[in-house]
C-alpha cells in the first residue's frame, strides 16, 4: 500500500461532519497517508488539531449560493495542483469534488445526506423531500467515484461504488436501564417538549440545555462528551431532534426514541420519517409534540416494545469504510464509478 496525499475537506455546519473526520483522520494517518485538512466553519474549532489545516469561508444557501460554489471549486482545482494532491476526500464540501473531477483527482464523498440519494429506501417515504435532497446532493452522488453513506439503519446501497456505514463508535458502554430519560436537542428549542415529560413525573436530563428555559425537574447539564455517552447508555429512552449521529447511538444502544424535527429542515425531516417507519421509536414535527404523543413514548419506553436492531453486526463504521476505499486507491485498484 503506497502513502497518499489527501485533501480531506470538511463542511462546517453542525457537529456530525467534524465528528467523523476525526475518526477517518486518525485511520488514514494511522495508515502513513499525509492528511491536510480543510475546513469550514465550525468545523475548525471542533475538528481537533492536526498536522495541517485550512480554513474556508463557509457556503450557505441563498441566491449567490451557485456563484460561489463556481468560485470555490475553481480555486480548489488550483491548490490540488499545487500540492500535488492523489485523493479528495470530501464530508460534505461540494465544491471540492467539482474541483478533482476537474484536475483528474479521484474524489470520495462521505455523507449522511448520500442515505437519501445512493440507498434503497423504504417505501411511503416523502417523494418531495426525497427529490429535494437528490437535487441537493447531486454533486456528492453522481460525480464523486466513491461514497460512504452514513446512516442509522442498515439500508441497502442502490448505487455503484457506496458503502453504507454507521458513524464510529465512541466507546459506548454496555447499556443498562434506569427510570431517567436523555434529551439533546441540537438547534431546536425542545423546552415544552420536556416540560410534558417532566408533568408525568419523568426524570429527565437536558445535555447542552439553556437553563433559563428548562421546566421544573429538568435536569440540565453542559454537553460533555463522557458524561453524555454514559448517562444516553443508561436511560430508559432518547429525546431529541433529528440529527443521525444522535438516532445511530440511540439505536446501537437499543434505546427508543422520542424525534422532534424542524419541518423547515428536509434531512432531519427523513431522518424522523425513517425513525418513525423502521419503528426504533416515534417522530413529530416539534411544534405537534403534545401530551397524547408522550404518553404513548412512555408507554413504549416502559414496555419496549420498539423495534431493535443489530446496527454494530449490519455495518461497518464510516472509518472502516473509508480505510477501504482509500486502500483501493493506494494498492491501485480503480474505485471511478465513471460511465
Amino acid at each position: 500500500m503506497r502513502a497518499l496525499a489527501i485533501a480531506y475537506y470538511v463542511h462546517g455546519h453542525g457537529r456530525g461532519h467534524a465528528s467523523r473526520a476525526r475518526s477517518v483522520v486518525r485511520v488514514l494517518e494511522r495508515d502513513e497517508h499525509q492528511v491536510s485538512l480543510v475546513v469550514s466553519g465550525e468545523a475548525g474549532d471542533l475538528v481537533g488539531a492536526p498536522t495541517q489545516i485550512e480554513r474556508r469561508p463557509l457556503l450557505r444557501p441563498g441566491p449567490l449560493a451557485l456563484p460561489r460554489l463556481a468560485a470555490r471549486a475553481r480555486a480548489e482545482a488550483e491548490w490540488l495542483t499545487r500540492r500535488a494532491v492523489d485523493l479528495v476526500v470530501s464530508d460534505g464540501d461540494q465544491p471540492s469534488i467539482l474541483a478533482a473531477r476537474a484536475r483528474g483527482v479521484p474524489a470520495l464523498a462521505i455523507g449522511h445526506d448520500l442515505v437519501f440519494t445512493a440507498c434503497r429506501l423504504p417505501a411511503g417515504m416523502s417523494r418531495a423531500r426525497v427529490l429535494y435532497q437528490q437535487l441537493n446532493a447531486a454533486v456528492p452522488t453522481r460525480v464523486a467515484d466513491a461514497r460512504v453513506a452514513v446512516g442509522f439503519l442498515p439500508l441497502a446501497a442502490q448505487r455503484p461504488h457506496t458503502t453504507v456505514a454507521r458513524p464510529d463508535d465512541v466507546e459506548l458502554p454496555p447499556p443498562t436501564v434506569s427510570e431517567h430519560f436523555v434529551a439533546y436537542f441540537s438547534e431546536l428549542d425542545g423546552s415544552a417538549i420536556l416540560d410534558l415529560v417532566a408533568r408525568t413525573g419523568s426524570a429527565v436530563e437536558w445535555f447542552g440545555g439553556d437553563p433559563r428555559r428548562a421546566p421544573a425537574g429538568v435536569l440540565v447539564r453542559p454537553f460533555e462528551r463522557e458524561t453524555f455517552v454514559a448517562r444516553l447508555a443508561s436511560a430508559r429512552g432518547v429525546i431529541g431532534s433529528a440529527g443521525s449521529n444522535l438516532l445511530a447511538e440511540a439505536i446501537l444502544l437499543g434505546k427508543p426514541i422520542l424525534c422532534a424535527h424542524d419541518p423547515r429542515h428536509v434531512e432531519q425531516t427523513l431522518n424522523a420519517e425513517l425513525v418513525a417507519r423502521m419503528g426504533v421509536g416515534l417522530a413529530a414535527p416539534v411544534r405537534r409534540v403534545d401530551a397524547a404523543l408522550v404518553r404513548r413514548f412512555l408507554e413504549l419506553a416502559r414496555t419496549g416494545a420498539h423495534a431493535r436492531i443489530d446496527l454494530a453486526g449490519s455495518l461497518p463504521t464510516v472509518s472502516a469504510a473509508a480505510q477501504a476505499w482509500v486502500g483501493a486507491l493506494s494498492a491501485g485498484r480503480a474505485i471511478s464509478h465513471r460511465q
